[in-house]
């Protein structure tokens, strides 16, 4: 080979020279000019027969593709299945070894061929496509080939989605919602084949969009039967161009903090409040776990307060929520102790609820109560007075009755607490009790 190249190297300086020489001979002698152009055309040809001669082979070689054969004049209503086919050519040996499937065109010819299906053995003509090639024939000569019933049918194109976005993303509906362009394909093929498609998808994986806004993919389409198995079918057009919106679903959201405190203060002493510095943490996450999460809904880790008798403050941290971000993480909480101190107006007393019946004065006659009838009374005042209270013994509930008639509306309830009631307590006012009286039968 490389004497082969220095040859040719050789051969293209006598050409070169040949030619200068012609080129220079035109002034003087177009005849002579003539003569020095054929002698190097001449020399170069027969350079190349020496050093690159032409040579026989089957192409394309055995690890390139075959030639695919392509139908000609097939019948209406029928389609043709072929195989592919390789051709003997003569060629330079330098361009033998580059020939590919691409630089030949393969054709069987079924002019006059019975158009009643079945199977067909016919010729095989090979073109080359590139002009220092001839086809000396094909390989094999003959294929035998399939005239199976068309089908076509026009189908409607469907998005397919696979895999997931973020759980921060999510498609967007309505007007804005997913488009696929063309809306309907033509789908062709083996009759058997084309009445089998049940649709024809456009997929997209969602798992690779990771940011909102708009989103185009452009995707094969892909024919499919009843059971999501593909067929062999031609579409048309091939591809379809999606347009996905995508939007940000993330929640955002202020709550209130709820403070915890365990155990209890020392005797004598309560708890007056307790207030977190923020009142308020912002939470972040998926739209629907913000959206289920309610005030008060977020903790703070309790504050032991156990036989304290003055104010605690500290740090203490949030108490963390499965799938969303919060901050700040930790917060300043204070809560007030102070002794137990009703003082005037009673306003820091503990107070109880208990549920009595009252008693019904002044009924007129011939009317009788149609339900059981019940109030709350709330007494406030020092703990130990409330622990020996008892309202049947120190209080009186009264509701008078006088100028009623059948029917339902609201009475006055009057409570009062009785002498022997213990010292410093005080009945809270009781609303008004609606009553239903009805004629004694």
């Amino acid at each position: 080979m490389r004497h082969s190249v220095q040859g040719l190297h050789t051969a293209g300086r006598v050409v070169l020279a040949l030619l200068r020489a012609a080129a220079g001979s035109v002034a003087h002698s177009k005849p002579l000019a003539g003569v020095s152009l054929v002698a190097a055309l001449g020399i170069w040809f027969v350079v190349q027969d020496v050093e690159n001669p032409r040579a026989e082979a089957t192409v394309p070689g055995q690890a390139q593709q075959p030639i695919p054969v392509r139908a000609v004049n097939v019948p209406d209503g029928f389609i043709v299945d072929t195989q592919p086919v390789h051709a003997r050519v003569r060629a330079r040996e330098a361009a033998l070894t580059e020939l590919r499937e691409g630089d030949f065109e393969a054709t069987v010819d079924l002019q006059g061929v019975d158009a009643g299906g079945g199977e067909r053995t016919l010729p095989v003509r090979v073109r080359s496509l590139r002009s220092d090639v001839r086809v000396l024939s094909a390989e094999p000569a003959s294929i035998t080939v399939s005239l199976v019933e068309a089908g076509s049918r026009t189908a409607a194109v469907m998005l397919d989605t696979r895999g997931s976005l973020p759980p921060n993303l999510d498609l967007a509906t309505a007007e804005r919602g997913p488009s696929v362009d063309p809306e309907t394909v033509t789908v062709r093929g083996r009759k058997a084949l084309v009445d089998g498609v049940d649709r024809v998808v456009a997929v997209v994986d969602l798992a690779a969009i990771r940011t909102e806004g708009t989103h185009v993919r452009d995707v094969d389409l892909v024919a499919l039967n009843r059971d999501g198995n593909p067929q062999t079918v031609a579409i048309d057009p091939p591809r379809a161009r999606v347009r996905l919106e995508v939007i940000e679903v993330v929640g955002v959201k202020q709550v209130r903090l709820r403070v915890q405190y365990s155990g209890f203060p020392a005797a004598g002493y309560q708890v007056r409040n307790a207030v977190a510095d923020p009142e308020f943490v912002t939470i972040t996450g998926s739209k629907a776990t913000v959206d289920a999460i309610g005030d008060y809904e977020v903790l703070v880790a309790p504050v032991e307060i156990t036989g304290a008798r003055s104010d605690i403050t500290q740090t203490r941290p949030i108490v963390a929520i499965e799938d969303v971000l919060m901050a700040p993480r930790q917060i300043v909480v204070k809560v007030t102790i102070g002794p137990i101190d009703c003082g005037p107006a009673q306003s820091a007393c503990p107070r109880k609820t208990y549920v009595e019946a009252p008693t019904l004065i002044d009924r007129p006659p011939g009317l009788r109560v149609a339900t059981p009838v019940s109030v709350q009374l709330k007494v406030a005042g020092p703990q130990a007075s409330l622990d020996s209270f008892r309202p049947a013994d120190h209080a009186r509930i009264t509701i008078s009755l006088a100028g009623a008639v059948a029917g339902t509306r609201a009475y006055t309830v009057v409570a009062t607490l009785l002498p022997s009631a213990p010292a410093g307590l005080r009945l809270e006012p009781i609303d008004d009790m609606l009553i239903t009286l009805e004629v004694v039968p």
